[in-house]
Order: structure tokens, then sequence, then C-alpha cells
């Protein structure tokens, strides 16, 4: 069923449920005509491409952060000089993070 079909089809239900029944009976034509016209398939589609498009980078942008602090607190870990706390307030993680990292370091 093409937009057209499925308007027409919507606004006819419409008119058999007593819905906007004597609007629509009057004013069917430019109803349907304002329907299509407005909605534009490819648009749409496009749009919302485009949105999971930006939501996917800043999902991956995080988990590139995420990734660069631990691996730097790994780095920092491995050099002993800074305590875990330290690390923690250069880094961004939380202690219990960096706690986490250096337990994986030990085993």
């Amino acid at each position: 069923m093409d937009v057209k079909e499925a308007v027409d089809a919507a606004v006819n239900s419409c008119i058999a449920d007593g819905i906007m029944k004597a609007f629509l009976r009057k004013h069917k034509a430019e109803v349907l005509s304002v329907c299509i016209t407005e909605f534009d398939e490819k648009v749409f589609v496009k749009g919302i491409r485009e949105e999971g498009r930006e939501e996917g980078i800043e999902i991956g942008e995080a988990r590139g952060r995420s990734e660069t602090k631990k691996k730097t607190a790994l780095s920092l870990l491995k050099r002993g000089k800074l305590t875990i706390e330290e690390i923690a307030e250069d880094t961004g993680l939380s202690v219990a993070e960096v706690e986490q990292l250096a337990e994986l370091q030990t085993v």
C-alpha cells in the first residue's frame, strides 16, 4: 500500500467511525493532498538515518574517551609513582574504577 492509499484508507476509516465526519466529507480532497504532500518518505528516512549516525558517533566517541582514560590509568599504575586516588583524579575515573584496573594488572 502506498502513501496515497494509506492516507485515503485512514480518512475513510475516520469518516466511517464518525471522527470529524462532516469536516472530512467536505474537505476530503484537501486533507488527502496536504497529508500526501507533507509526508516525504525519503526525507523522513534520511532524517532517521542521520539521527542514528549522530548517536553512533557520540557513543563511539564516549567509548574512545573511556578507553583512553583506562589506558592512561594503567600506564600510571605500571609506573607506580602515584596513588590510586591521584590516578583517579588525573584521569577522571573513579577510585573504584582505578582499583579494578589495578587488580586486573596484578592478575
